[in-house]
């Protein structure tokens, strides 16, 4: 039968700071991840509301992207506009 005496002492007085080591090790890196976690969401965020944005300025303009729109003149203190097709 053995006895306290004969079991390893240092496993069980070692693996409470292990234990300890690897959990403030996990909690440190964890941190780093949520931080950039929210750094990616942040970004994905203005993305697309741009992307948004940009979708909404082409259903307004549908009608007039690449066509020839009007030459603004100045000819003092008058502006005048032409008509690009008509040129």
């Amino acid at each position: 039968m053995k006895g306290k005496e004969d079991e390893p002492w240092h496993w069980h007085t070692k693996q409470r700071h292990m234990m300890k080591a690897e959990m403030d090790d996990a909690f440190r890196v964890r941190k780093w991840v949520v931080v950039f976690l929210l750094a990616v969401g942040v970004v994905a965020i203005f993305g697309a509301l741009g992307f948004v944005r940009w979708l909404r300025y082409v259903w307004i303009h549908w009608d007039t992207i690449g066509k020839a729109g009007p030459i603004i003149k100045n000819t003092g203190d008058v502006f005048m506009y032409e008509n690009r097709e008509a040129l």
